[in-house]
């Protein structure tokens, strides 16, 4: 039984929980200009689960005057929440509860540059609650104990409508279902909770190797103008053989095919078809063959410090115990800024941002993206639904392979927009694009599906390499070096000792013989890969005579 009284501070009431939920409702719902709604089954989830969440501890009390006065530190990590959504366009997730906690000595810094918006959000947000409270303080009720019940059998039920997904799309077992579950609840207000815990729990699995990653030194050197902007973009799940400049039967990347100045690399390998273990790889000068190293030494991104030269990380990935250790990574950039769940687009406007100020000078941006991540349809906007992705016009096989090219089409758009604006710049820049891994797509009678599998449609990955016009003038044996090599097997266990033999960083452990970019480049057919902890041995099909292991 409901009994209400105070109609008036029901409204004030409304008001009250509107500006709780007004995160979700203008972030991930889209109703902020310049942002698009985003219909994934998540957003479904996390308004349910919002909605429902606060219906249900409003009836647990007769009087929502003391529930708000309780939700105070809600009300704070709202507005908290607010002012990333307005000045980052992304939600107080994991991955910003790890940046603040990483950089608390900079803190007053950082507030010191958004004094007023600071200031005009603490009085607004004292003006909501206390008005509010004001509003609410006759309002009562009595609602009984069933209407109690339903709200909360409706609550358990929508988390667990939403691990099922996760364990029927992914094949998540229950408990994996439900970790992912707590990566992707951003529900308003109390997301913040498991948003928190992911964020401690990531944190207390790098703290073993975090102090001597922050004390690994380089004694970086360089004799380089330090006017040259470098940009790697680490891609997902995108395999070669569905790239036009493969030779793929449709025009997936009709934009960097034309592109006369991409350098195509067309025998590149991943060293593993697991994203939080590849991509600490590529960034590492250790092999994969000495995992710890790669844990527990600095990336390049120090080298790049030592040298000077600032850093930038962007990324449209979540933190989460899939990505591993990159947060980690990430902390060794001086910016990080993440955009999570949203299309690779905003890596573009961010980095169009950052060549129009900071970076514009010189420096490492490294965009990391969501790419040809599954769910494929949700990865690139409707425009670029070029190939049919209506699952039910089709075999499931024709929908996966239609949607991953259309993601595929849509890389290629966020690529070329990046070259074109470096470019125009008329500045010495290089752009490398290196995917973590590929991608298995039921490609035979086996019906394979996904990576970390250890085919070679998931350990072969894409790589190119761009330079600018005035990059190519000022380096011409470098870039016909570049072109010379690129034929040959190569692997991400090459990229770190790349990058820095492009930016003339001469570093400890610096290996010349691994370096595509440089004369001394030694390839060989036989490139090693890590698959469940061990280590396995890639080979061309023309070559290979069979694959070995060992363990790690």
């Amino acid at each position: 039984m409901l009994q209400i009284i105070n109609v008036r501070g029901l409204w004030v009431l409304l008001l009250l929980n509107g500006y709780l939920l007004s995160p979700l409702l203008l972030f991930d719902a889209g109703l902020l200009p310049g942002l698009e709604m985003n219909l994934e089954p998540l957003l479904l989830f996390n308004l349910a689960a919002s909605v429902i969440g606060l219906l249900l501890i409003h009836s647990l009390v007769e009087k929502p005057f003391l529930l708000h006065i309780l939700l105070l530190p809600f009300y704070i990590t709202t507005a908290i929440d607010l002012f990333l959504v307005v000045f980052y366009q992304s939600r107080l997730s994991a991955s910003y509860l790890l940046i603040l906690s990483g950089e608390i000595a900079e803190l007053p810094e950082l507030l010191s540059s958004f004094t007023t918006p600071i200031i005009l959000s603490v009085l607004g947000v004292s003006a909501i609650w206390l008005g509010g409270l004001y509003g609410i303080v006759d309002l009562h009720w009595r609602i009984s104990h069933r209407t109690r019940l339903a709200l909360a059998l409706l609550l358990i039920c929508a988390y667990g409508v939403a691990a099922a997904r996760q364990m029927h799309t992914y094949d998540y077992g229950v408990e994996l279902a439900a970790y992912d579950i707590l990566v992707h609840d951003r529900s308003a207000p109390a997301g913040i909770l498991p948003q928190g815990y992911i964020a401690w729990k990531q944190y207390r699995q790098a703290r073993e190797f975090l102090a001597t990653r922050k004390s690994f030194r380089f004694d970086a050197q360089t004799d380089d103008p330090k006017d040259t902007i470098y940009v790697l973009v680490i891609g997902e799940s995108a395999r070669p053989d569905h790239w036009t400049l493969q030779g793929y039967r449709r025009d997936t990347t009709p934009r960097i095919a034309a592109n006369d100045a991409v350098i195509w690399f067309p025998d590149a390998t991943t060293q593993s078809a697991l994203t939080r273990v590849s991509v600490p790889a590529m960034l590492s000068l250790a092999p994969i063959t000495e995992f710890d190293r790669i844990l527990s030494e600095a990336s390049i991104l120090r080298a790049f410090s030592e040298v000077g030269l600032k850093s930038w990380w962007l990324s449209t990935q979540e933190v989460s115990q899939f990505g591993g250790h990159i947060h980690v990574l990430a902390e060794e950039a001086t910016t990080r800024k993440y955009f999570e769940r949203q299309l690779d687009a905003a890596l573009f406007n961010e980095i169009k941002r950052l060549l129009a100020g900071p970076a514009s000078n010189g420096g490492l941006v490294i965009m990391h993206g969501r790419g040809s991540h599954f769910t494929f349809r949700n990865r690139y906007p409707r425009e670029f639904a070029i190939w049919d992705d209506n699952l039910g016009n089709q075999s499931r096989r024709d929908f996966l392979v239609n949607s991953y090219d259309n993601s595929l089409r849509y890389t290629d758009s966020i690529l070329a927009d990046t070259i074109e604006l470096i470019e125009s710049m008329e500045k010495p820049a290089v752009l490398l694009y290196v995917s973590d891994h590929g991608e298995n797509l039921l490609d035979d009678e086996r019906g394979l599906f996904g990576h970390n599998i250890g085919t070679e449609q998931d350990v072969r990955t894409t790589q190119f390499f761009w330079a600018s016009h005035s990059w190519r003038e000022r380096h011409p044996e470098r870039w016909a070096l570049i072109q010379s090599n690129a034929n040959l097997p190569v692997s991400t266990a090459h990229l770190a000792h790349s990058l820095l033999d492009i930016a003339g960083i001469q570093v400890t452990g610096l290996d010349a013989a691994r370096s595509w970019a440089g004369s001394d480049f030694k390839a060989t057919d036989r490139r090693p890969f890590r698959l469940n902890g061990k280590i396995r041995y890639f080979e061309s099909p023309a070559t290979r005579n069979g694959v070995s292991y060992r363990p790690d």
